[in-house]
């Protein structure tokens, strides 16, 4: 496996087929390990954004107390103490927004060294689709700069809500990812 260690750079991606996904349904995945804090507190693994290094229309990354977000249009949702994360543990993040405005997310957490999954948790409050087109996607930081410390191994996102059986097979295999259909 092909894993990028991130600690003060970013992969800056083209939207290609994620122009409009935080306008509907999507699932995202991110395989990541986190090494340690850093000074910026929040931790990027993905960001959407809607101009060339700004105008940042949503992410999904772990705040300064290690809990998971997801951020659309500037309001960001954490999800249960169940979610917090340690360093130097592998883990895979699922998070999933139905379509439509006023929507609370649901995320799930895989966690490799106790190979458990933590459970389908509601986001801390509702979110609304986000119509800006995109045009980049950065992993491992964001506009603004909150670096990740850690590794990414992975990401995947769907233009739909996973199903939680779905959703949770997504750790066993790379197989798995492709064979539920990714837009990227």
């Amino acid at each position: 496996m092909t894993v990028r260690v991130f600690s003060s750079s970013v992969i800056v991606l083209d939207e290609g087929t994620l122009d409009n996904i935080l306008n509907g349904a999507f699932t995202i995945a991110v395989l990541f390990k986190r090494s340690g804090s850093t000074t910026d507190g929040f931790q990027a693994l993905l960001s959407f954004d809607g101009s060339a290094g700004g105008n940042q229309r949503g992410n999904v990354g772990y705040t300064t107390g290690s809990a998971l977000q997801l951020s659309i249009s500037g309001l960001s949702r954490t999800f249960g103490a169940s979610f917090t994360i340690a360093n130097n543990t592998w883990y895979l993040f699922v998070v999933r927004k139905a379509d439509g405005n006023g929507v609370t997310p649901t995320a799930n957490l895989y966690n490799y060294t106790t190979a458990t999954w933590v459970g389908w948790t509601n986001g801390s409050g509702t979110l609304d689709d986000d119509a800006t087109a995109l045009v980049e996607v950065q992993m491992g930081n964001q506009p603004g700069g909150f670096p990740l410390n850690g590794k990414i191994a992975g990401a995947v996102i769907y233009n739909s809500v996973l199903s939680n059986t779905d959703a949770e097979t997504l750790e066993t295999s790379a197989q798995n990812w492709f064979d539920l259909g990714p837009v990227a």
